[in-house]
């Protein structure tokens, strides 16, 4: 039985360790904070009958594009964004590198080091 826990808990780490679910996961919650904040913030004197008919106004009036496909849509677009100015980014640092690196050697080779003293 402790096997089959400890198996469970390593697959949920891994699992959790995905950008793209925590991206969603992340745009989700932003997306849908009315529906967060109605479940964590009900008034103590809402019966549970009147607190199950808030979520079912909620689901009714916004549906799953708004619950679902809109915030699956924007993990899309930010991880692809992210991964896009990551790889830009590096071929800048690569070019960089590629320019400067045989001019650092130059350097090295003739001992030609710029020095505070010499302006």
């Amino acid at each position: 039985m402790k096997e089959k826990i400890n198996e469970t808990y390593e697959s949920l780490q891994e699992r959790l360790k995905s950008p793209f679910l925590l991206t969603f996961i992340l745009v989700w919650a932003i997306h849908n904070w009315e529906l967060l904040y109605g479940i964590f913030t009900f008034e103590e004197s809402l019966r549970f009958v009147e607190r199950i008919d808030f979520l079912k106004h909620y689901i009714r009036t916004y549906g799953t594009y708004h619950l679902f496909w809109f915030p699956l849509w924007w993990a899309f677009i930010s991880l692809g964004l992210y991964l896009a100015t990551s790889f830009i980014s590096e071929g800048i640092i690569s070019k960089i590198n590629y320019l400067i690196f045989p001019f650092e050697l130059f350097l090295l080779k003739t001992r030609h080091f710029p020095s505070r003293s010499n302006g």
